[in-house]
């Protein structure tokens, strides 16, 4: 399940396990076509601490965070360039398992 912005608390947990936790494992693509270039890359995170009240509401059932970040660069008719593009999205998952497989 993609934890959304207006999921605040949990979105600040993911994020500082984003940035502070031990990756679990690790995955990267890359694709080329259809006038963009995507790099994604996904971290799995099996090891992390919820804040209480984030564990209170979802603790028990989250085994995995996925980090997924996308870069692009797509073609931009108008300026003949490729413009680029930056995402980064969490995930909660209830089982554990590879980030190739997410």
């Amino acid at each position: 399940m993609q934890v959304k912005d207006n999921q605040e608390k949990l979105r600040e947990d993911c994020e500082r396990i984003g940035r502070n936790s031990k990756v679990y494992d690790e995955y990267e693509t890359f694709d080329d076509g259809r006038n963009r270039e995507e790099k994604r890359n996904i971290k799995v995170y099996k090891d992390f601490t919820l804040r209480s009240d984030v564990k209170k509401k979802r603790g028990e059932f989250i085994e995995t965070i996925v980090k997924v970040t996308r870069r692009k660069l797509i073609y931009n008719t108008e300026t003949q360039k490729r413009d680029p593009s930056f995402e980064e999205a969490f995930y909660i998952t209830t089982c554990v398992f590879s980030a190739k497989k997410s």
